[in-house]
């Protein structure tokens, strides 16, 4: 027969002790308790869906609309894992991703800004905006939660900063940039790579312009001959977003038009001796070819006037 016996003593709240009698032995040792929680200091990309209500309705009448959902959330999770910085977390639950590496990893915001980019580059290619914020601060992050204030700063910059379909990165994430530079940089060649994935908005935010040529081709590494089908994906969704009923939808989308025509202007004012109309001329015509969308970009417009004048 075994009997457990308290041994209470001054030390029990941190190491309790227990004793075991077993036929007249008796036998103490402490039992070992976890250390409490801590907070660390993490860079947080925190994503999210755009319209994410309006995509999950379309799937229950849409077995295949359900299918390019499913994959691209598996799509998301797979390049957000991409194992080459050893303290990265990854949480996925729903419409939303969170990503977050220990502060003090070698090119870490290098690393946590390309994951943001072929996450968002990939999605959008699939026919899926992203939303989101890139911040650091203080969290635990484990299999298990996510959670503090840099969860909290992520979330709340995402929506409230954020608006438009665009991931925004806060300028304090460039300060940690040349003390945590890879062995092979200089510290300026570390700042050049993580500045190339930041463009500064017309609102004064720092963004990730997933539309131009430089992003997607010259940064993320696309194929220069896939960018034209890239541009005419991005076109449907202007299409679809710009005769929306609703007025906030409206401006997002006015947004992403800006940029699309930014994007299609390069190629229509393109010389025609540039070189890389001799080398791809297919891509040059298709790109230079897509819809402007003016009649409904003015009407939406106009809704958006209008509306903020009642």
């Amino acid at each position: 027969m075994i009997t457990m016996i308290s041994a209470p003593s001054a030390d029990d709240v941190q190491s309790p002790v227990t004793t075991l009698q077993c036929q007249g032995v008796r036998i103490s040792y402490k039992m070992a308790i976890a250390p409490p929680p801590a907070y660390e200091r993490r860079l947080i990309l925190f994503l999210d869906f755009l319209g994410f209500r309006e995509i999950v309705a379309e799937t229950t009448d849409d077995p295949a609309s359900l299918s390019r959902l499913i994959a691209s959330l598996d799509a998301i999770r797979s390049i957000s894992e991409d194992g080459f910085v050893e303290s990265e977390q990854v949480t996925q639950f729903s419409d939303s991703l969170v990503v977050s590496y220990r502060l003090d990893e070698t090119s870490g915001v290098f690393w946590l800004l390309h994951a943001m980019a072929m996450t968002v580059v990939e999605l959008a290619g699939r026919g899926y905006l992203l939303r989101g914020a890139v911040t650091i601060g203080d969290l635990i992050h484990d299999d298990s939660h996510v959670v503090g204030p840099a969860m909290v700063a992520a979330y709340e910059m995402e929506s409230w900063r954020a608006i438009m379909p665009r991931v925004i990165i806060d300028p304090a994430v460039l300060d940690i940039v040349r003390e945590h530079r890879g062995e092979l940089h200089t510290s300026d060649d570390e700042e050049e790579y993580v500045r190339s994935f930041i463009a500064l908005d017309e609102d004064g935010e720092h963004f990730f312009d997933y539309v131009s040529w430089r992003s997607v081709v010259e940064i993320v590494g696309a194929d220069d001959d896939s960018y034209g089908a890239y541009l005419e994906r991005i076109s449907r969704l202007v299409e679809r977003g710009l005769e929306h009923s609703d007025v906030r939808v409206l401006r997002k989308y006015l947004w992403l038009h800006r940029h699309y025509l930014a994007s299609i202007e390069l190629f229509q004012n393109m010389p025609a001796d540039h070189p890389y109309r001799a080398q791809s001329p297919r891509n040059c015509e298709l790109i230079a070819s897509l819809p402007r969308f003016e009649a409904l970009s003015a009407a939406a417009s106009a809704s958006v006037v209008a509306a903020e004048q009642r």
